[in-house]
């Protein structure tokens, strides 16, 4: 009987670890994909960033041009 009981608490303590290994991975999982969504955010923002800088280069190139054509003319 005491075998019994013994086998029946390894049994309930597999079960549990089993469990807490699960909720673990469950949460690592989430993490992951959070750090994910952020990297994606910072991408997304570093990309706008950059467009944004490169169309003001591009209109400070024209209107660079510009003012130097209009000083040729003169």
């Amino acid at each position: 009987m005491a075998s019994n009981n013994s086998s029946q608490n390894i049994s309930n303590k597999a079960g549990e670890v089993t469990g807490q290994a699960q909720a673990k991975k469950d949460e690592l999982i989430d993490r992951a994909g959070q750090a994910t969504g952020q990297t994606q955010a910072k991408k997304d923002e570093v990309m706008e960033k950059a467009s944004n800088a490169a169309q003001s280069a591009k209109d400070s190139a024209i209107e660079t041009k510009d003012q130097a054509g209009g000083f040729l003319q003169q």
